[in-house]
Order: structure tokens, then sequence, then C-alpha cells
């Protein structure tokens, strides 16, 4: 259809519709990145996660039996090292699921707009654009941890100021943020990737979608895309762990949680194609039915 500033706002409804047609339409493709970029990354770190679990009862078992201070405060050093070494190789890892992910946002952002790029022009777009990709979410992940920070010692003295009378306003607050900050992140790389922008350009553009005057509907659309992606992705995990299924269910789990968030991607695409004011600096496109 064609762009305009009438249609510039759609509804959450038309948004879930929109992005589960995409999905859908794009299937083959979305599995093609998934098994290249996705399903390796994903095994790896459930590897990676047993032999951390091996690792821990090993020290766990050798030191549980001596009684010594000083010898299992030598057991919970041993225990941080293995911790360590996981979450740097996590670190590392998540940087190709980054990747995999950016190429998905990339194919459905132009699918959208009735572009027929494919995965591997894909690919190359966002390989070009990696160290934009990789420093952006760091830059988020740091601005989030610190935010996070923040709220937990407000958290703290106004609890203790209150006599836990605080906890009622603090808790509310940590879950309302822990349940949009899925969809939050995903509008960040919608933004870099679909207007092709610098990292700190794609920032700045993200948060004028909450600027006054819509603050609360975006925050109403984050929470509830995020709402659903959440507990897709719980019920395929929770099916995932039912015994004797096999590793086969446990890679067409991992494809369907990627499907799930590649749902988010292109509900985030479309929010941010269709979304902005005019004044926000977006050239008019055509769009797709």
């Amino acid at each position: 259809m064609e762009f305009n500033k009438s249609q510039s706002k759609l509804k959450l409804g038309e948004i879930i519709s929109k992005s589960f047609k995409l999905v859908v339409d794009n299937a083959l493709e979305i599995l093609k990145i998934t098994g290249i970029f996705l399903v390796p990354v994903f095994l790896v770190i459930i590897g990676l996660l047993v032999a951390l679990i091996f690792a821990l009862i090993g020290i766990i078992g050798t030191g549980i039996y001596r009684s010594s201070p000083d010898e299992l405060i030598l057991v919970f050093f041993k225990m941080i090292i293995p911790l360590l070494i996981f979450t740097i190789l996590i670190m590392l890892v998540s940087l190709v699921s980054y990747f995999g992910y950016g190429i998905i946002i990339k194919v459905l952002g132009d699918r959208y707009k009735g572009e027929d790029t494919g995965w591997k022009d894909s690919m190359k777009y966002v390989w070009a654009k990696k160290w934009s990709l990789i420093g952006m979410n760091l830059l988020i992940l740091l601005i989030y941890f610190v935010a996070y920070i923040v709220i937990m010692i407000l958290s703290g003295i106004l609890t203790a100021v209150t006599f836990g009378i605080g906890l009622i306003i603090i808790v509310p607050i940590l879950i309302a943020l822990s349940v949009i900050v899925t969809a939050v992140f995903m509008l960040f790389n919608s933004m870099l990737i679909t207007k092709d922008l610098r990292a700190m350009d794609a920032i700045k553009q993200t948060f004028r979608l909450f600027k006054k005057g819509r603050f609360w509907r975006m925050i109403g659309k984050c929470a509830a895309l995020s709402g659903i992606t959440n507990l897709a992705i719980l019920v395929i995990v929770l099916l995932a762990m039912i015994p004797l299924l096999g590793v086969i269910v446990a890679i067409l789990a991992i494809v369907g949680q990627v499907y799930v968030q590649s749902f988010l991607m292109a509900a985030c695409n479309i929010i941010v194609m269709e979304d902005m004011e005019p004044q926000d600096g977006f050239s008019e496109v055509n769009f797709i039915e």
C-alpha cells in the first residue's frame, strides 16, 4: 500500500496481523538464516552450559567434605574461574547470534518495503554494519545495566526509609521494565538496520519514538509485543524440557524460538517504518500490504 501521513500510525492489532503475515510469507528465508547462523550458536551455548555444570559439580564435589574455612574459600574462588570463562565464551558466541538476527531484521524490513532481498545480500549489508550493530547493543546493555543498578540502589534506600513500603512502588517498576525490555531492545536494532543509521543516530531516533504525546502508546505496544513473545518462548522452552524427546526436538524448539523472535523483529520494523511522525525526518516509501 502507499504510505502516507494518515496511515502512519497502526493499531496494535494491525501490527500483530502484518507481522505474523510477514513471518509466514518469509518462513523459508528465516529458516535458512536460522540453520546457518543461529542453530549452531544455540547448540554451542547448550554445550558450554553442560560443561559449566559438570565443572561446578566437580569443584563442589571435591570441596564439600572440607571443613576448613580457608579451603572452602578456595573452592569458592575455583568456581569463579569456570563462571568467568563461561561468561566470556557466551558473550563471544552471542555476537554471532546478533549477526544472524540482524540478517533476519534486514530481510523482513526489505520484504515489508516490497524489495525482494535475499539472505545473502542481507548478510553482506549486516556484515558492513557489524561494528555499529555490536557497539550499539553493548551500549544499550550498559545503559540498561546502569539503570537497573540505580533502581536497585534507590529501591534499597526507599525501602529502608519507608520501612518496606517503597517495595510497593519499586517492584511494579522492575516488573514493567523486565516486560518491555525485549521489544525495546529490538526497536534499537530495527532502527539501525531498516533506516540504515549509525549507532548513535539509531539510539536517538529510537528514543524519539517515546517522546511526549506518544510515550504511553509506545510503552503499551512494547509491553504487548514483549508479553506475546516471552509467553510463546516460555511455552516452547517448557515443551523442549519434556524428557526423552531428544536432540531433534531441541533443535525444533530453537527454530520455533527464532520464528517467535522474528515475529517481534517484524513488529518492530513495522513500528519503526510506519509509526514515525513525518517531522522525524524519515522519507516516504512504498510499503506492501
